[in-house]
């Protein structure tokens, strides 16, 4: 009966090389920080998948712009108030005086 032992798999992306550890283990630790070197590359590489994927978000855009008919709303409130004459004590008439 054999025993096997069990094999890692590497972690996907960028990996760091730390001195004196095994070669066979340096795949397994992964990058602590991400500079912006590493970011300049990934976009020199994907460069092309971003500018398709622009033009074909704008397209949409666009034909959605055209195709829908436009629609507008408006919002009113008008506020209605009761003049009442009965309590005339606001304005009171003026006074008169006879001498």
């Amino acid at each position: 009966m054999s025993t096997q032992i069990p094999t890692q798999t590497p972690i996907p992306g960028p990996t760091a090389r730390i001195p004196g550890l095994a070669n066979e283990n340096q795949d397994f630790l992964p990058e602590a920080e991400i500079s912006l070197l590493d970011i300049l590359r990934f976009l020199k590489g994907a460069y092309k998948t971003i500018l398709i994927v622009g033009a074909i978000g704008l397209a949409v855009s666009i034909a959605h712009l055209a195709l829908t008919p436009k629609q507008y709303e408006a919002i009113a409130q008008i506020f209605m108030t009761q003049i009442s004459t009965v309590n005339n004590n606001l304005n009171p008439p003026p006074v008169r005086q006879y001498s």
